[in-house]
């Protein structure tokens, strides 16, 4: 029983680690993918949301100091 709680709940407390530290302004932000399940899933989502995000801040970053020069 305490193996099948740890395989469930470690992902979900990856992914709530995550969530903060993207929150907390680290983007770009990764967790491991171990399954193909709904929880692989909401982590690739999570991957790619943050890759993304961490994309347009560059970006933004890069058009800003354009305007600035």
């Amino acid at each position: 029983g305490a193996i099948l709680a740890n395989t469930i709940s470690r992902p979900v407390r990856e992914l709530t680690a995550a969530t903060k530290a993207v929150a907390g302004g680290e983007l770009g932000h990764q967790v491991p993918v171990r399954t193909q399940d709904e929880i692989g899933e909401l982590a690739q989502s999570f991957n790619q949301m943050s890759a993304d995000l961490a994309h347009s801040n560059q970006l933004r970053r890069q058009m800003t100091a354009d305007i600035a020069h």
